[in-house]
C-alpha cells in the first residue's frame, strides 16, 4: 500500500485550514449582514474530501448564497431616480444617490425648471448644418460659423463638441471648426461613414483651397491617430494645406515622469528659440 508523501499531506492540511478561514469570513463578504450562511463547515469538509481544492469548494459552495439586492429603498420612485442618474457618464451610485436626495429636498418650482431645461436641450439643440457643432434650432448656422470676425480659410477638425469648448476657452483660435462626432474605431464597429467626414468634403468643395488650411486636432489615441491617417490620405489630393496640433510635455510636469511616446513627440515638434 502506497503511503502519501509528507509534503502532500502537509499541503492538504494547510489548504483545509485556509478553507476553514474562508468559510468563516465568507458570510460577511458574500451573503451580506442580513442573510444566513446556508452551508456548514461539515459540508465544506465533505466537498474538500471528495478531491476538490479549497478554492473550488469555497466558490462552488459559497456563491449560491449571494442574493442580489433588487431594491435598497422603501420608495420605488427614489430607486428609479438613482438608477437613471447612475447611467450618466462619470456618475457612480453614491453620487447618484446624493443627486436624487438633493432633488427631493429642492422646491417643486426648482425641480420643474430643471426638468424643462433638460427637455428644452433635448428638443431644441441640433447640429449646425455647416460645422456639425451643437446649436439652437432657431440659429443655424451656429454663431461661430455665422460670425464675420472669424477666419474662414482656417478649419480645425475636432472629435467632439467639448473639444470646441476647450479651444474657445484659450481665446487664441480665430478660425472655424468641423466636428466629426467620433473617431474611426474598427473594434467598436465605427468606420468613416459613421463620422461627419462626408460633410467635411462637401464643405471643402465650396471653398477656395488655395489659401485654406485644415488643422487636425484629434486626441492622441490609437483611434485618433487612425482617423488622422485616414483624413491625411483623403484630403491630400485636394491640395489643401494640412497641419496638426503640436504634442509634447505638459506645462508643470517633470521629464522624469513623462512617458517615452510623449518625449518622442516633444523632440519631433521642437521649435527654434529666437532671441
Amino acid at each position: 500500500m502506497l503511503k502519501p508523501h509528507k509534503s502532500s499531506v502537509a499541503f492538504a492540511v494547510v489548504e483545509f485550514l485556509a478553507l476553514i478561514l474562508l468559510g468563516s469570513i465568507a458570510p460577511f463578504y458574500l451573503a451580506g449582514p442580513d442573510e444566513k450562511y446556508p452551508y456548514s463547515l461539515a459540508q465544506l469538509f465533505t466537498g474538500f474530501c471528495k478531491g476538490n481544492g479549497a478554492k473550488d469548494v469555497f466558490f462552488k459552495v459559497a456563491q449560491p448564497s449571494i442574493q442580489p439586492n433588487t431594491m435598497r429603498y422603501t420608495s420605488q420612485a427614489i430607486e428609479t431616480l438613482i438608477e437613471e442618474f447612475a447611467k450618466l457618464p462619470g456618475i457612480g451610485r453614491k453620487t447618484a444617490q446624493r443627486l436624487a436626495l438633493h432633488i427631493l429636498r429642492e422646491k417643486k418650482e426648482n425641480v420643474e425648471l430643471l426638468a424643462k431645461a433638460l427637455m428644452a436641450a433635448k428638443e431644441q439643440v441640433i447640429y449646425c448644418s455647416v460645422c456639425q457643432n451643437m446649436t439652437d434650432a432657431h440659429q443655424d448656422p451656429c454663431p461661430i460659423c455665422s460670425s464675420p470676425k472669424r477666419n474662414r480659410s482656417l478649419i480645425c477638425v475636432v472629435e467632439s463638441p467639448s473639444d470646441v469648448i476647450a479651444f474657445e476657452k484659450t481665446n487664441q483660435y480665430n478660425g472655424l471648426y468641423h466636428v466629426l462626432h467620433g473617431t474611426i474605431s474598427p473594434l467598436e464597429g465605427i468606420g468613416p461613414d459613421d463620422l461627419k467626414i462626408k460633410e467635411l468634403l462637401a464643405r471643402l468643395s465650396t471653398m477656395n483651397l488655395e489659401n485654406a488650411e485644415v488643422i487636425l486636432a484629434l486626441n492622441p489615441t490609437v483611434e485618433g491617430e487612425t482617423t488622422v491617417l485616414y483624413l491625411t490620405k483623403l484630403l491630400s489630393p485636394l491640395k489643401v494645406r494640412l497641419s496638426r496640433i503640436a504634442r509634447g510635455v505638459p506645462i508643470g510636469s517633470e521629464l522624469e515622469y513623462t512617458d517615452e511616446a510623449t518625449l518622442t513627440r516633444a523632440l519631433e515638434g521642437r521649435s527654434e528659440i529666437k532671441p
